[in-house]
């Protein structure tokens, strides 16, 4: 049984759609950075899922994963918002719009939130991660908290703790990325501009 408190919108401070110039200016300045990732501004999207893949890839080609490792003992699951080592039911409307970032470009990272891929799509994904950046702190989510979502109760407290966790002194990423190798996940404006050309012909 999950017990929610109702909990109103929330906001966040020096939120972004992708690692943005201005973003990368305030990271550089110590600052803290919170990037909903849009699914056209990523590099290499994956889908994202709560039901894994059905049967067998061999016989259903498909991208789906095979389920979720989570980082359970993670200070926002501890402090905010519990959960198991696996995608639980509470995950479910979190993880149906969602898509996951490839992050195989990030040798050694360790997300907070990873895809278990089935074995005809062998790459490394997640839908929630975060790193010392420069001289400031990012967190990245592609899980879907949009306001459409707003309806379910898991959604509205996950989205209360992530910005309690945002807010907080626990919020001390144990790894760092190299900004450019950061920037490899998201789509540059030469990417962008060719995708809108492609989808306008």
């Amino acid at each position: 049984i999950w017990v929610y408190e109702e909990e109103d919108d929330v906001t966040f401070p020096n939120c972004y759609e992708a690692l943005e110039d201005e973003a990368i200016v305030q990271l550089q300045a110590g600052e803290n950075v919170i990037i909903f990732a849009k699914l056209d501004r990523i590099s290499q999207a994956g889908p994202g899922k709560f039901f894994p893949v059905f049967w067998s890839p061999v016989h259903f080609v498909s991208q789906d994963p095979c389920g979720m490792i989570i980082q359970k003992d993670h200070p926002l699951f501890t402090n905010y918002y519990p959960v198991k080592e696996y995608a639980d039911i509470e995950w479910k409307n979190l993880l149906e719009n969602s898509f996951s970032i490839n992050i195989d470009n990030l040798s050694g990272f360790k997300p907070i939130t990873m895809s278990v891929p089935n074995f005809f799509n062998n790459h490394k994904f997640t839908n929630f991660c975060e790193a010392n950046v420069l001289n400031g702190k990012v967190i990245i989510c592609s899980l879907d908290l949009s306001d459409k979502g707003y309806n379910y109760p898991e959604i509205r407290c996950f989205k209360k703790a992530l910005r309690d966790y945002y807010l907080s002194d626990v919020f001390c990423p144990t790894q760092k990325v190299n900004v450019i190798d950061l920037q490899t996940l998201f789509k540059g404006k030469e990417d962008r501009k060719s995708t809108r050309l492609n989808s306008q012909s």
